[in-house]
C-alpha cells in the first residue's frame, strides 16, 4: 500500500498538474507545461508580454537558431516561449520550424501614472501556500508580508521587464514575482502601468519569513556519485532479471516532476544540440540510448507536479496505450522495457506527504523497478536556502539512506551543487539552473549550472553501469 491523496491534491508553486499535448487538423499545436512567460524576444533578458497558464494551447510558428525558444501564437498574442516548457505533438521535430530572430513590437504607451486604479487592474490568484510580498521587484528586497494560496489580488503595476508585478489586497500592497500568480485567461502584462517606486519603509514588515536567513549544515562533503562494488553488484543482479524479462539494454525511463519531465532534461542529446567537450568517451552512450529515443520521449512517470504517490496511482495514467487501472510506473515499464530508471522526485512530496510516507512510497517504487529488472538511479534534489532548513534536508536524507540501505546507484546532485549559485537552481529556487534552454555544453557550463552538471553525471553513471554490467 502507498500513501497519497487519490481524488485531489493541492499543489503549491512547485507542484503543477500534468499537462497534455494537443493535435489539430489545421497544424501542429503545443501546450504549456507550467505557467509560462511569453516574451518579446528569444531569451530571458527580453520583457514579458504575458503569462500563459499551464495547459494553454499555443501554435508554434518558428524557432530561434538553437531551438531553445519557440515563437508561438495564441488568440491575438504572438511572442516567444522557452521550448523546454512546451509539450508538443508526439514525434514533432522542433527543428522543422523555420528559424526566426523576430522581436515583437512592444506597446510603448504603457507607463501611465504610478498606481493604477482598480478598473485597470487584473485579478490574479496566488498559487503557492505562502507568497512573499516585497518592497521592490527583487528577491533581495525587504519582505512586507505574505499572501496565502488561493488569495485573489489586484495586479495594478509592473516593473520594467514585466516579471514582477505590484499587487494590492485588503490589508497590504507590494511586489510579487509574476510567475506565482494564476489568471483565468492570458493577460497583457506590458500594458499595465510601469512602477519604479519601492514601497515606503514604514509599511515594511521587519519579521522574518520562513526560510529567510536560514543556516544549513554543509552537505557538500557527501560523495557525489555512489557506485561502490556493492552497488555495482546489485545493479548486475537486477540487470540479469531484466535480461530474462526481455528488457532493452539501451533503454532508460525518467521518474519525477518538472525538473525531469517533458523536454527539460537530456533532450538536447536527442536534438543533437550538445558538446561533450573533454567527455567525448560518453559519445557511445549517447548513441546507444538515442536508438530507443530514451533521452526525450514522453514518460508516464515523469510529469509536472508528480510526487511518489502519483507514480503509483492509476488515476494519473493518461496514455491510451496504458491498460485500465495500470499505474504510470507499471505502464512505463511495460511499454518501454527499460534497463534503467533515472529518479528525481521529492519536491512535490514535501507539500502533501510526511517524510515517512515519502520513504514508504519511494521504497515501493524501487521494489517494483527491481522486481522488473530495472536498475534505479536515485538523485538528490538541490533547493535554494529560502525553502528552509527542515524539509529539503529531511527528504534528501531519505534518498541517501535508501540508496545506501539497498545498495543502489546515487547521484548526490544536492551535494555536488552545494557551492553553486543558489545551490544550482534558478531564480525560483527549485528548478535547476541552465545557461541555455535546449542545449548542453560540457565545456565549462557543468561547473556553473545545476542541470548541466546533472546531465553530465547521469551520462557518467549510465556509462559506468553499462561498462561494468557488460564487461
Amino acid at each position: 500500500m502507498f500513501f497519497g491523496l487519490r481524488s485531489y491534491i493541492v499543489f503549491v508553486v512547485f507542484v503543477l498538474l500534468a499537462s497534455v499535448s494537443v493535435v489539430s487538423s489545421q497544424g501542429t499545436f503545443a501546450s504549456t507545461s507550467t505557467n509560462l512567460n511569453m516574451r518579446v524576444g528569444p531569451g530571458d533578458q527580453y520583457p514579458v508580454i504575458t503569462v500563459l497558464e499551464f495547459n494553454t494551447v499555443v501554435q508554434p510558428v518558428a524557432r530561434n537558431d538553437t531551438g531553445g525558444w519557440i515563437l508561438v501564437t495564441v488568440d491575438e498574442l504572438r511572442g516567444w516561449a522557452a521550448g523546454a516548457y512546451l509539450r508538443f505533438e508526439t514525434g514533432f521535430d522542433i527543428f522543422s520550424l523555420p528559424v526566426s530572430a523576430e522581436i515583437i513590437e512592444r506597446n510603448t504607451n504603457t507607463t501611465g501614472d504610478e498606481g493604477a486604479s482598480a478598473n485597470n487592474a487584473y485579478i490574479g490568484t496566488v498559487i503557492p501556500n505562502s507568497l512573499n510580498v516585497r518592497s521592490d521587484s527583487s528577491v533581495s528586497a525587504s519582505r512586507i508580508g505574505a499572501v496565502s494560496s488561493g488569495t485573489q489580488v489586484e495586479v495594478i503595476n509592473r516593473n520594467e521587464f514585466g516579471d514582477w508585478v505590484f499587487i494590492r489586497t485588503a490589508t497590504l500592497e507590494g511586489w510579487v514575482a509574476l510567475g506565482f500568480l494564476r489568471f483565468p485567461e492570458p493577460v497583457a502584462i506590458m500594458q499595465l502601468p510601469l512602477r519604479t517606486a519601492p514601497v515606503p519603509a514604514a509599511t515594511q514588515d521587519t519579521g522574518t519569513a520562513p526560510g529567510d536567513n536560514v543556516t544549513l549544515a554543509d552537505e557538500s562533503h557527501f560523495q557525489h556519485i555512489v557506485l561502490t562494488q556493492s552497488v555495482l553488484g546489485t545493479a548486475r543482479n537486477i540487470h540479469q532479471r531484466g535480461t530474462q524479462r526481455g528488457n532493452l539494454p539501451n533503454s532508460f525511463i525518467k521518474i519525477g516532476e518538472s525538473n525531469i519531465a517533458g523536454t527539460v532534461y537530456m533532450c538536447s542529446f536527442a536534438w543533437r544540440e550538445y558538446n561533450l567537450g573533454d567527455y567525448d568517451y560518453l559519445q557511445p552512450i549517447v548513441d546507444m540510448f538515442n536508438q530507443t529515443s530514451s533521452f526525450c520521449r514522453d514518460n508516464q512517470t515523469a510529469q509536472n507536479g508528480f510526487n511518489t504517490a502519483s507514480v503509483l496511482d492509476p488515476i494519473w495514467t493518461t496514455s491510451p496505450d496504458c491498460s485500465p487501472n495500470e499505474s504510470p510506473l507499471a505502464c512505463e515499464i511495460r511499454l518501454n522495457r527499460p534497463s534503467y530508471a533515472i529518479i528525481y522526485i521529492g519536491i512535490g512530496d514535501m507539500a502533501v506527504l510526511s517524510v515517512n510516507q515519502y520513504r514508504q512510497n519511494l521504497r515501493r517504487i524501487l521494489q517494483i523497478l527491481s522486481d522488473n529488472g530495472v536498475i534505479p538511479i536515485l538523485t538528490t534534489f538541490p533547493m535554494a536556502d529560502s525553502f528552509g532548513a527542515e524539509l529539503p534536508p529531511a527528504f534528501n536524507t531519505v534518498i541517501r539512506e535508501t540508496a545506501r540501505q539497498r545498495n543502489l546507484p546515487l547521484i548526490d546532485l544536492r551535494a555536488a551543487t552545494w557551492n553553486y549559485d543558489n545551490r544550482g537552481t534558478g531564480d525560483d529556487g527549485y528548478h535547476l539552473s541552465v545557461d541555455q534552454q535546449g542545449a548542453t555544453y560540457f565545456t565549462g557550463d557543468e561547473q556553473d549550472y545545476g542541470r548541466t552538471l546533472w546531465e553530465l553525471m547521469s551520462l557518467q553513471v549510465l556509462h559506468d553501469l553499462h561498462v561494468y554490467i557488460h564487461s
